[in-house]
């Protein structure tokens, strides 16, 4: 998706990696060493990336270009979810938000199928006490369609 917007501006990506994660860009990219490199991110955006670019000799600016804001959920959204079959997880931040907002109400974690968008929206989610029932193979909205898809088609069957 960030490929075809990129696209959509009149320029061609250098680099989509085939996983979307911060260490496939990494090793995707052409020997770094004394190039200038602006990584604009999250604010809560894991430092695996810039970290790695500095390692093989870049120098990186990282900077927040964007800060994840936690919603504070009404009690009637909070019992919906708590009725849900299946809640995706699109990142670490959205992850932590749900845990918290099930914590303060005083609610157990929630039973419904957890679907994560990869990997480390999957870590993160255990790490705040989720239980994670999928993680879809590509971390991208048409891999979550995909492995929710491809469970309902497993359960059915």
């Amino acid at each position: 998706a960030t490929a075809a917007a990129v696209r959509a501006l009149g320029v061609e990506p250098a680099l989509v990696p085939s996983r979307f994660a911060a260490e496939e860009i990494a090793a995707g990219l052409p020997e770094p060493a004394g190039a200038r490199v602006l990584l604009p991110q999250s604010d809560l955006a894991s430092p695996r990336l810039a970290e790695e670019l500095r390692r093989r000799g870049a120098f990186v600016d990282a900077i927040a270009a964007y800060r994840t804001v936690a919603v504070e959920l009404p009690p009637e959204e909070l019992a919906e979810l708590a009725r849900a079959d299946a809640i995706v997880l699109a990142s670490g931040s959205a992850a932590r938000s749900l845990a918290a907002a099930f914590a303060a109400a005083g609610h157990p974690p929630p039973r419904a199928l957890l679907v994560c968008i990869g990997p480390r929206t999957a870590e993160v989610a255990r790490e705040v006490g989720l239980s994670v029932g999928l993680v879809a193979d590509e971390a991208t909205a048409d891999g979550l369609v995909r492995a929710i898809a491809w469970r309902l088609g497993e359960q059915s069957g």
